[in-house]
């Protein structure tokens, strides 16, 4: 996109920029073949999911062995000693803080994901 859109364009405000973009989009699609889809486009071999989409996402839960953090609402936890930036998108969400095995710092897990460590 930034080879083939961006790059060869001045868009002169945003309408201009989001026509630029759908006919980019058309054609990435339903025009260009892709060698990586035996050079057919990628509306020719889309099929929607079975499953239903819903938007509501159940609560995680932690285990119950380590500490459990809430992220505040400019993307900061407060723990031990510290207060840590995380990230705003993990605003409100639930971080679980589990020691290192060495016991020379703290990984920060969101869900199954490990996101960061924190060293003493």
């Amino acid at each position: 996109m930034k080879e083939e859109l961006l790059n060869k364009n001045k868009f002169a405000d945003l309408a201009s920029a989001s026509e630029g973009l759908h006919q980019w989009r058309e054609k990435y699609n339903n025009v260009r073949p892709h060698q990586a889809l035996g050079m057919k486009c990628p509306s020719d071999v889309y099929t929607s999911s079975s499953r239903e989409y819903s938007d509501n996402v159940k609560p995680y839960e932690y285990g119950g062995q380590f500490h459990v953090i809430k992220v505040n609402s400019w993307g900061y936890v407060r723990f031990d000693t510290w207060q840590v930036y995380l990230s705003e998108t993990m605003i409100n969400e639930h971080i679980e803080f589990r020691p290192n095995p060495f016991g020379d710092s703290f990984i920060a897990c969101y869900r199954n994901f490990r996101i960061a460590e924190f060293f003493h």
